[in-house]
C-alpha cells in the first residue's frame, strides 16, 4: 500500500507542476511584453525631455532674442505652427501627443481650417515658443459678444493624456517599491 501511496503522491506532484507551468507561461509572456513597453516609454520620455529642453534654446536662436523673451517674438498662426514644428523635427502626431490632441487637430491648425483654443492654445504656445497674434482693432471691434442668456462652455480641467500616463507609471513604480 505504501508503494501505491508514493506513486499517487508523485503523480499528483507532477500534475500540479505541469498545471502551474501551464498557468504561469502566459503571465510570463505578458510580463515580458509589459517590461518592453515600460522600457520603450522610458526611451520616449528621455527623447521628449531632450526636445523640451531644446525648445527654449532653439526659439531663442531662431528669433535672436534672449531665452526668456523667445516666446514673445513670434505669433501663433497656421504658418508659424507648421514652421516651428518642422524646425523642432516633430511630426504632427508627435506634436499632438505632446499637447494632448490628435494629429488631425494639428493638421487643421496648420492648414488654417481651425485655431487652437483654451488649454491647447496655451500648451502649444509653450511647446513651440510662440505667442498669440494681436487682434487688429477693426476685427476686434466687429467680434460679436456671447449670446445673451448663454454661458460659455467650461474649459476642460485636469492633466493631459501624457501627464496621466506618466502619473500611472510613477504609481506602478512606487508599488513595486
Amino acid at each position: 500500500m505504501s508503494k501505491l501511496a508514493s506513486t499517487l503522491k508523485d503523480e499528483i506532484t507532477r500534475l500540479g507542476r505541469k498545471e502551474a507551468r501551464r498557468l504561469a507561461l502566459p503571465l510570463k509572456r505578458r510580463i515580458t511584453t509589459l517590461e518592453r513597453l515600460v522600457r520603450d516609454q522610458r526611451v520616449a520620455m528621455k527623447q521628449l525631455a531632450r526636445q523640451a529642453a531644446a525648445v527654449p534654446r532653439a526659439a531663442a536662436a531662431s528669433s535672436g532674442a534672449p531665452p526668456g523673451q523667445a516666446a514673445d517674438s513670434r505669433e501663433l498662426d497656421a504658418v508659424s505652427i507648421k514652421r516651428e514644428r518642422e524646425r523642432l523635427g516633430m511630426t504632427q502626431r508627435d506634436l499632438g501627443k505632446r499637447i494632448g490632441v490628435t494629429h488631425v487637430a494639428v493638421y487643421l491648425w496648420e492648414s488654417g481650417r481651425s485655431k487652437p483654443q483654451g488649454r491647447n492654445r496655451k500648451v502649444l504656445q509653450k511647446v513651440l515658443g510662440l505667442r498669440a497674434p494681436r487682434p487688429e482693432p477693426a476685427r476686434a471691434a466687429m467680434k460679436p459678444g456671447p449670446k445673451p442668456g448663454r454661458k460659455p462652455a467650461p474649459m476642460p480641467k485636469g492633466p493631459t493624456p501624457l501627464e496621466r500616463a506618466l502619473a500611472a507609471q510613477a504609481a506602478r513604480r512606487r508599488e513595486r517599491g
